[in-house]
């Protein structure tokens, strides 16, 4: 059920409960992007969820993965990152660092996308 929906009742929940606890947040989210694409299109693809990241816009993000069939694992727990950052007052994010598979081994043809991106306080 990795839709915006249940990412934000997530991002609620965890707020809640922090709250609750009187705890300070530190979360961190993983996912990879494109899988097993040549690696021009696993940029092109990866590009446009690195977008919507950066602008902490879980929803254009969600669209894009699906209606650009984007193989990324874990549009949910990125979703719920945004969201969280987008309640808490996030200032924006930053990409620290994207790659691919190939650009580590130098086999382009099939490829996973990897970013490293810090959300801003």
């Amino acid at each position: 059920n990795q839709v915006p929906r249940v990412a934000e009742d997530l991002a609620k929940s965890i707020l809640k409960t922090a709250e609750t606890l009187g705890r300070e947040l530190l979360v961190i989210a993983t996912t990879d992007l494109t899988h097993y694409e040549p690696h021009e299109v696993a940029c092109n693809k990866d590009r446009l969820v690195i977008d919507s990241i950066l602008r902490l816009d879980p929803e254009t993000m969600f669209r894009t993965v699906v209606e650009r069939d984007i193989s990324m694992c874990g549009p949910g727990t990125t979703m719920t990152l945004l969201y969280l950052a987008r309640t808490l007052g996030s200032k924006g994010a930053k990409l620290l660092k994207y790659a691919t598979s190939g650009d580590v081994t130098g086999e382009k043809d099939w490829v996973v996308g990897y970013a490293s991106i810090q959300v801003l306080t």
